[in-house]
């Protein structure tokens, strides 16, 4: 198993993720941040350590699998053709086949 490259929290980094997430952190958040950061990375790296090998890989905790069907249409064309023109024949206006509604944005 090849040793993963540890992750080093230090003032410089914590100011550049401040930078990339556009926030300000006073200095005394900045320290406390650089804190819970490494202790959560030191998880990390104590998992790291495991060996793995053998151990297949899960994306999820349920197994499950997609259930691909055919691609059907619900109705015929000729039937969405008659729900299409009962619809605009409901409607109080239509042009050329379309549907006519009030303007929604000037």
């Amino acid at each position: 198993m090849a040793k993963k490259q540890e992750i080093i929290i230090n003032k410089s980094a914590i100011k550049k993720l401040a930078s990339l997430t556009r926030i300000t952190l006073k200095e005394k958040e900045a320290e406390v941040l650089e804190r819970d950061l490494e202790a959560i990375l030191g998880y990390f790296n104590e998992l790291n350590e495991l060996n793995t090998d053998g151990i297949k890989i899960k994306v999820s905790g349920v197994e499950a699998e997609n259930v691909f069907r055919e691609d059907m249409p619900a109705i015929s064309p000729s039937e969405s053709r008659a729900d299409s023109a009962a619809v605009r024949d409901a409607f109080p206006r239509a042009e050329k086949g379309y549907i006519k509604v009030p303007k929604v944005f000037e």
